[in-house]
């Protein structure tokens, strides 16, 4: 498994975006490029998932990647799916850059989370 930004990867590859987790997937079997504001990528064992964030004014990113990090490797090992996982993630990474704290909010359960997305999708 490999997580990396968007400068990593093209450092990696000298490639960018789905291009740069294109070439990594060809040597990792989870590839996952976060991408800022923008979500993240991912390759699952050859999938492509792609998750894009709702937009937050960013305060600070600092500890962004790390929770983002965390979110994903634990949800993973719970057994959620690669979307979910890459979904909880791309929020955790969200909400850490929409603070000035490093851990703003206590982490959400899972059927919390997925009630407030489905909330959102709804309206």
């Amino acid at each position: 498994m490999l997580l990396a930004n968007e400068r990593e990867a093209e450092e990696l590859t000298d490639r960018r975006g789905a291009a740069a987790v294109d070439e990594l997937s060809r040597r990792f079997h989870v590839v996952c490029v976060k991408q800022g504001e923008e979500g993240a990528l991912m390759s699952w064992e050859g999938l492509v998932i792609r998750n894009a964030t709702d937009p937050v004014v960013e305060k600070d990113p600092t500890g962004a990647g790390d929770a983002f990090n965390g979110v994903l490797l634990a949800s993973l090992v719970a057994g959620r799916s690669p979307g979910d996982a890459l979904g909880s993630a791309c929020r955790a990474g969200a909400r850490v850059a929409a603070s000035y704290e490093t851990w703003p909010e206590r982490p959400r359960s899972f059927e919390e989370e997925k009630e407030e997305t489905s909330g959102r999708r709804r309206r």
